[in-house]
């Protein structure tokens, strides 16, 4: 598309797009803080690049994954698969995710999974590039969270490259071994700590000790 194209197109979705109301999720760190639109990865696909390599040699990272199910109730959906324990409020605030604004009483309905991880992705849009239809079930502003895991145990080179070669059409999610959660709130907290690498829409960032992310109040507008 040259830059006449891509005026006109840009022209035409001001004069004539329709707006949309877009969630963003809040992300902070005990190293920043921002606003993301599209995802958080940890693992291997917040260092895709490398994921060709990664086939052969699979790095797995060790840790916890903190949630809270979207509608505290996701066991009775059979589309979604559910490994995480009930935490109990104090081992949620220790984790200085005080921030969130949900009620104290909600703490109870917290899950956790405490295992080694090949990756961790977090995606709020269907697609994370053009061709890539990584969350069909996704819309813009569905107040959801989809996590996204495959643990280390299960990150054999053949299901590495299963998961890969089938990113483009959605079918990546069919394998039992991939693991997909729709929730409202997350934290990361890896076992390793110190300049431990995440993504935040597809830009890295070093993380010392967790990671948290919610469903923020605040919401973009975009012109489709």
């Amino acid at each position: 598309m040259n830059k006449k194209e891509l005026f006109d197109a840009a022209l035409n979705a001001v004069v004539n797009g329709a707006p949309h109301r877009l969630k963003l999720i809040h992300v902070t760190s005990d190293m920043f803080s921002c606003y993301s639109f599209m995802s958080v990865s940890w693992g291997m696909i917040a260092d895709i690049v490398e994921a060709l390599f990664k086939i052969v040699h699979p790095k797995t990272c060790r840790g916890k994954l903190y949630y809270l199910p979207y509608g505290n109730d996701v066991d009775g959906d059979d589309d979604f698969h559910d490994n995480g324990v009930e935490v109990d409020e104090q081992d949620v605030v220790s984790l200085h995710c005080e921030k969130c604004k949900f009620n104290p009483k909600s703490m109870a309905k917290w899950r956790c999974i405490d295992d080694e991880f090949l990756f961790v992705h977090a995606s709020y849009l269907s697609h994370i590039s053009e061709n890539t239809l990584f969350m069909p079930v996704a819309s813009l502003n569905d107040h959801s969270i989809y996590l996204t895991y495959m643990l280390g145990k299960d990150a054999s080179k053949w299901n590495v490259f299963k998961f890969l070669w089938n990113l483009k059409t959605g079918d990546h999610l069919t394998f039992p071994f991939v693991k997909v959660i729709p929730v409202v709130a997350f934290c990361m907290q890896p076992a390793d700590e110190g300049n431990v690498i995440m993504s935040v829409d597809g830009e890295e960032k070093k993380v010392d000790n967790h990671l948290y992310a919610h469903v923020s109040e605040i919401q973009a507008a975009i012109m489709t």
